[in-house]
C-alpha cells in the first residue's frame, strides 16, 4: 500500500509567489487547492535550489510547449495531478498574476 506525506505551502496576503515547498523524498503525487478569487491562473515555479532567482516557471514539455498552468476561476476549492510537474526539481514554490487579498494555504502530497 503506497503511503502519502502531505505538507501545506502558504501564500501570504499581499504575495504572488508562495513560500517554497522542499520535496524531501518520494515523488509529488497532488494538489489541493483552496479557493482564489484574485486571480485567473496559477503556475508552478521549480529550482534546484532554495536561491529565490533560481526559480523559473515550469513548462509543458514540446509540443505543448508553454506555462504549466492550472485556472482557477471560478472553481472553488479542488485537486490538480502533479505526477508530471517537478520531476528532477526538489523545490517548488506556486505563483498568482495578481496579488492574494487574503493568505492562502494549499496542501502537496508526497508519494513515498
Amino acid at each position: 500500500m503506497s503511503q502519502f506525506v502531505v505538507s501545506s505551502v502558504t501564500l501570504p496576503q499581499s504575495a504572488k509567489v508562495s513560500d517554497v515547498y522542499t520535496l524531501k523524498t518520494g515523488t509529488l503525487a497532488g494538489l489541493w487547492v483552496p479557493v482564489i478569487t484574485s486571480t485567473q491562473n496559477i503556475f508552478f515555479q521549480c529550482a534546484a535550489d532554495t536561491t529565490s532567482a533560481n526559480f523559473v516557471r515550469f513548462h509543458n514539455a514540446p509540443p505543448n510547449s508553454g506555462d504549466y498552468t492550472v485556472s482557477v476561476a471560478g472553481q472553488g476549492s479542488f485537486a490538480v495531478s502533479l505526477a508530471d510537474v517537478t520531476l528532477g526539481f526538489g523545490f517548488l514554490r506556486i505563483e498568482t498574476l495578481t496579488s492574494e487579498v487574503a493568505t492562502r494555504v494549499f496542501l502537496i502530497s508526497a508519494k513515498l
